[in-house]
Formats: structure tokens, sequence, C-alpha cells
């Protein structure tokens, strides 16, 4: 996939996520139907050192896959925070890769948010183009926790 399309609404969402979560990284999935997305799925983050690594909740994961089944929708990106870095994969980012079908979509917040998009296939990362959209979607309402 070598874009990525997402309604303004959820990048506020995503942003927001990020913003609350400091000074800690955040992580979650973005689910659609390529190239759209048209969910977010904000996970905890587990990690031992949150503050410059994540480790998404198992739990989590496994909630976000199945909503994302009930609305024949496709895990098309896993995001994550890079709260005092560059939006852009570190060593342990590419190394903890496992999803080469997907899109990684790395958040700076300073000095101003920016998300940019990756594809991570082994040592090989590629950038995606994220086209930030003005149309609106529903957000998942989680009523089967």
């Amino acid at each position: 996939m070598s874009r990525l399309i997402i309604p303004r609404q959820l990048i506020a969402q995503i942003e927001s996520h990020a913003r609350a979560e400091l000074p800690d990284e955040c992580c979650g999935m973005l689910g659609g139907n390529a190239p759209r997305v048209t969910s977010q799925h904000p996970l905890r983050n587990l990690s031992t050192t949150p503050a410059n690594s994540y480790f998404a909740s198992p739990e989590d994961i496994f909630k976000a896959m199945r909503r994302m089944r009930l609305v024949h929708e496709d895990l098309l990106a896993i995001y994550h925070s890079h709260p005092r870095g560059q939006p852009s994969p570190s060593p342990t980012d590419i190394e903890l890769a496992y999803y080469p079908q997907v899109t990684y979509v790395i958040l700076a917040l300073t000095p101003e948010f920016e998300a940019r998009g990756f594809t991570i296939r082994g040592q090989t990362v590629e950038s995606v183009e994220i086209i930030i959209e003005n149309n609106e979607c529903t957000p998942w309402q989680d009523t089967q926790s």
C-alpha cells in the first residue's frame, strides 16, 4: 500500500490520544478497506519503559481485531508516537515490525503534530503517503466488549 487515506476527524482523535499519553508513547491500530481508514482503535501501552517504547496490550489487540472483523474492516495500520523524537522508524521499530502488510504510522508531537507512514519489510523501510481527507466517518462504538 503506497498511500493511506485518513479522515481529518480520525487524525484529530489520534493526535488527542498521543497527547493524552504524554510523556509516554501511545499506540493503536487503524482499520478500514485499503487505502481508506475508517476506524481508530487505541491500545494500552504495557511497556516497562513507556517513555521510549511501546508494547501493545494483547487483550486490546484481540478486541480491536474482533471489532474490525465485525464491520468487515482490515487492519491497515499500526500507529505509535515518538513524544520527543522524529516521525520516522527507530532501529527498535524496524526490528519489531512484525506485520509487513500494514502501514506503520509514526507520530511526532514537537514542535507540532506530524504523522508519517512507512512500510517495513525486514530492514527495508519505504514511505507511505498519508492523505488527510475532510470526509467524516462514524467512530466505532464499543458495545460488545
